[in-house]
C-alpha cells in the first residue's frame, strides 16, 4: 500500500498556502496520497467562523482536480472534540500494521504539540512531518520547548529513510512560505475585498453564494 499523508486544521477556509504546501510535501514521494480532513471542533483554539460542513464542502471543491490530494471528514461524524489521534488510530487500523503513515503539520502547531490528547503515543503510529519555514531558523521566538526537542531528538530521521518503515520518526521539511493566512482571507472577505488571488476559484465562489465570513 502507498504511503499515506495526513494533513489536519481548521480549514477556515483552505486557501492556497495550504495547498501549495500539500503540493509541494507530495512531490517528495514517488507515489503517495495526502489526506486532508478539517476537524469538528479543535481542543486548542476557539471554535471556526464557517460551519464544519462549509469548511469541508470548500476542502472538498479545492481538491477535486487535484491527483495525489483528497478531503476526509471522518472527524465531521465523530462527536466531541477532534482529537488527532483518534483520527490516527483509525487510519492506522484501516491500512495495517506496515504501509507508511505520516501525519503533516505546521511549525506553529509543533511548537504546541505537548498540550496535543496523547502526543507521545503519535510515533507509535505514524511518522511526524514537521512543515518549517524558510527563516523558522531566524526566530528566536520559536524554539522547542526542552522536553519536545529531546523527544524529538530521539525519533529524527530524514524524509527517504522512512519511506520503507510504517512509522516512528520526525522529520522537518523546509517548504517554500506563501503569504496568506485564513485569517486574512477571513478579513478580506469582512471588508468586501477580493479573495480571488487567495483561494481557488471555486472556493471563492462558495464563500459568496453561502455568504460566508461577512
Amino acid at each position: 500500500m502507498k504511503p499515506t499523508l495526513i494533513y489536519g486544521g481548521t480549514f477556515d477556509p483552505v486557501h492556497d498556502g495550504h495547498l501549495g504546501s500539500a503540493k509541494a510535501l507530495i512531490k517528495k514521494f514517488d507515489d503517495a496520497r495526502l489526506v486532508m480532513i478539517p476537524c469538528q471542533i479543535p481542543p486548542h483554539r476557539p471554535q471556526p467562523a464557517a460551519s464544519p460542513e462549509d469548511r469541508y464542502a470548500m476542502l472538498a471543491l479545492a481538491v477535486e482536480n487535484e491527483r495525489d490530494l483528497e478531503a476526509d471528514d471522518c472527524e465531521l461524524k465523530r462527536e466531541g472534540l477532534s482529537y488527532t489521534y483518534d483520527t490516527l488510530f483509525s487510519y492506522r487500523q484501516a491500512q495495517g500494521d506496515t504501509a507508511p503513515l505520516y501525519f503533516v503539520m505546521g511549525r506553529d502547531a509543533w511548537l504546541t504539540f505537548m498540550t496535543w490528547h496523547r502526543w507521545q503515543e503519535f510515533c507509535d503510529l505514524v511518522h511526524i512531518i514537521v512543515m518549517a519555514r524558510p527563516d523558522d531558523d531566524k526566530n528566536g521566538d520559536r524554539v522547542l520547548p526542552a522536553e519536545l526537542k529531546n523527544w524529538a531528538e530521539q525519533r529524527h530521521s530524514d524524509l527517504n529513510e522512512t519511506m520503507a518503515i510504517a512509522a516512528g520518526s520526525v522529520c522537518e521539511v523546509t517548504l517554500q512560505q506563501f503569504p496568506v493566512s485564513a485569517s486574512m482571507i477571513r478579513e478580506r472577505v469582512a471588508a468586501r475585498e477580493s479573495i480571488s488571488d487567495l483561494v481557488p476559484e471555486t472556493v471563492n465562489r462558495y464563500i459568496v453564494s453561502r455568504h460566508l465570513y461577512l
